[in-house]
């Protein structure tokens, strides 16, 4: 059987294609096979460099036979936002979170699942949604609107400032759908603006066909809400 050291520098990373995954081998002089990494973004294995090409195959396949059958089962982390459950997946390519597929991607150095760590995510994925959908109805109206800003707020999902030059919105709206929570941040835009409200009824009519749902909600969740 060929050696694998053959040819190469013990210190230089070879790729080889293993069962349909794509590995990065990494050779060191003696020991044993080491999986270093083997998740979605990499797949890293250390091998001595004095084993063979098919020696090394067959040892890996054996290796993760192993982890998988030894791995305890562990269900999914979920986090329920927007008025349901989503998996949480964790990825290394983005430090930001975002929603891909119907799943919260998060990078794994911030995958914890205390109460503190998963309610931050939660505030962090209602401000890209909000900053997302002001963005829209900037479009949409061809105006400037504020920044937008967030605090808790019991009486009211939003309150709009003229002479302070701010929309902000209740945290708790987190917990809305994304349909609800483009409904407050639109109506929210219409008060900061001072849309008219036969303008504002046709946008209605046309965007929000649950608008009467809406409005029962958050009549019912907000005690000031008019």
């Amino acid at each position: 059987m060929r050696n694998i050291s053959r040819g190469f520098c013990v210190f230089c990373p070879m790729y080889w294609e293993l069962d349909n995954h794509n590995i990065e081998v990494r050779l060191r002089e003696s020991g044993t096979i080491e999986i270093l990494r083997w998740d979605e973004d990499a797949k890293i294995v250390y091998i001595p460099a004095g084993l063979s090409q098919a020696e090394a195959i067959w040892s890996i396949r054996n290796l993760l036979q192993e982890k998988i059958k030894s791995a305890p089962h562990v269900p999914p982390l979920q986090l329920h936002v927007f008025g349901r459950p989503w998996a949480l997946v964790p990825q290394w390519r983005s430090k930001s979170c975002y929603i891909k597929n119907g799943a919260i991607y998060v990078h794994a150095s911030r995958f914890k699942s205390g109460t503190g760590q998963l309610h931050v995510l939660e505030q962090e994925l209602l401000r890209q949604k909000v900053i997302e959908l002001m963005g829209k109805w900037e479009d949409f109206f061809s105006c400037i609107l504020p920044d937008a800003t967030f605090r808790k707020n019991e009486h009211r999902p939003f309150s709009v400032s003229h002479t302070k030059k701010k929309i902000t919105f209740d945290k708790g709206l987190v917990r809305s759908s994304m349909e609800q929570i483009e409904y407050c941040v639109f109506r929210a835009c219409c008060l900061y603006l001072s849309v008219e409200p036969k303008a504002m009824d046709a946008v209605i009519h046309q965007c929000f066909p649950s608008a009467r749902l809406f409005e029962k909600i958050l009549q019912h969740e907000y005690k000031r809400y008019s």
